[in-house]
């Protein structure tokens, strides 16, 4: 046995013998609170980009099932929770102005004429963590057998829903526009769909990921 294998047994042999291991641990906090099952509804988008519906809605379904502290159900009669997700706004300014600085191939667009040569795709999301209300159990005596018919045992109380976390974030991402010179001396700003989708897409899971470290940091 060389000296290499023999040093690498004897460290196995002594971390095994003082109790380390490597595992993987799930953050409890959420159950702590009762909170294992949360149901997501449809998302409330402010913005004019129908599309972020479901990019938003999946990559919060993909971020609460990652880790094994909660899951998501599909039925809000089988959850013990809901999050509410809010896009606030989403929008992609103009940044980096600038001018052309000669004639177009044909001569009709003029010297000077601006335009934007950058886009900044803008992102904010606020969410709301609410527990349902969920039956207390409580004793329930035993009647005598002459009690009447009308006479029952009190109902169990049911607590209000509460609201258990609220956050907002956002984010901001510039991106390259495709932008070309167009004729009768204007200028056509060309922003190339997927290239917005593919910003906003990677906006969308850096604020789930700060809202979601936010929320386990809250319990």
């Amino acid at each position: 046995m060389t000296w290499s294998r023999a040093f690498l047994c004897i460290a196995m042999l002594a971390i095994s013998g003082c109790g380390f291991s490597i595992r993987k641990t799930d953050d409890t906090r959420f159950a702590a609170w009762g909170i294992q099952k949360i149901f997501v509804p449809a998302i409330r988008n402010d913005s004019s980009y129908a599309w972020l519906d479901a990019i938003v809605r999946n990559e919060w379904m993909k971020r609460l099932n990652t880790g094994g502290a909660v899951q998501t159900v599909s039925s809000i009669q089988n959850a013990d929770s809901k999050l509410l997700v809010h896009v606030t706004e989403a929008t992609r300014p103009g940044a980096a102005p600038t001018s052309t600085n000669q004639l177009s191939p044909s001569g009709t667009v003029r010297a000077g004429t601006q335009f934007f040569s950058m886009y900044s795709a803008h992102l904010v999301m606020r969410i709301e963590l609410i527990q349902l209300r969920t039956p207390v159990a409580t004793f329930k005596p035993s009647l005598p057998a002459d009690t009447p018919a009308s006479v029952s045992s009190p109902p169990s109380p049911t607590p209000p829903s509460t609201v258990k976390f609220q956050g907002t974030a956002s984010r901001d991402l510039p991106f390259p526009s495709n932008t070309r010179v167009s004729y009768l001396g204007t200028t056509s700003a060309l922003i190339n769909q997927s290239e917005t989708e593919r910003a906003m897409t990677e906006l969308t899971e850096q604020l789930v990921l700060d809202l979601y470290f936010q929320m386990k940091d809250a319990f």
